[in-house]
């Protein structure tokens, strides 16, 4: 039995996922009926797919036998930066097939490494803050350390100087609220 990997129902667009305990069993609940894909994996083995599994209305599907190989392995790292200038805390996150695989959170110097993971393409989502996400995708190639630096945006923001004026005498304000409202009042 393979504790811990993941094992997802995907429903159209949607995943459903559960850890595997001890034992190798999962237990996806709240699956509605109709013919879907399961998944499975950890970061030491490539997805499995399983498409076509029928879920009747009520009932719970069982005697889904999944085989997980073990493959060579490899690994992504790099430096996540914002014009240039390192991102500590920064959190990588890897999916495949839209189920969470690994995840790392950049150290001071902006670098990670996501470790040990089996060959083949994973999307990537980099999320910090003060900053845009950015979404791609990088190939995982076995015996190797792929290089996967990450350049993130500055979120949009505004900024600005409030003051007031009495006479001719301007005056920074401290402590001050302020509220952003779109053109459409929101």
């Amino acid at each position: 039995p393979v504790e811990n990997a993941r094992v997802a129902v995907q429903i159209g667009d949607l995943f459903r996922d559960a850890l595997t305990g001890s034992d190798g069993m999962f237990d996806i609940g709240g699956v509605p009926a109709g013919t879907v894909t399961v998944l499975a994996s950890t970061p030491q083995t490539r997805v499995v797919m399983i498409n076509g599994v029928a879920v009747a209305e009520g009932e719970t599907t069982s005697g889904i036998r999944i085989t997980l190989d073990p493959t060579q392995l490899g690994g992504v790292a790099g430096t996540v930066t914002q014009q240039g200038v390192p991102v500590p805390g920064a959190s990588i996150d890897l999916l495949q097939y839209g189920v969470g695989v690994l995840s790392a959170v950049a150290d001071a110097s902006g670098d990670y490494i996501l470790t040990p993971l089996a060959p083949g393409l994973y999307d990537v989502t980099v999320t910090a803050s003060g900053a845009t996400v950015f979404s791609g995708q990088v190939t995982v190639t076995a015996d190797q350390t792929t290089d996967a630096d990450f350049e993130l945006e500055a979120a949009p923001g505004v900024r600005g100087r409030i003051t007031t004026m009495v006479g001719d005498v301007v005056t920074p304000l401290e402590d001050v609220s302020l509220r952003l409202i779109s053109p459409d009042g929101a």
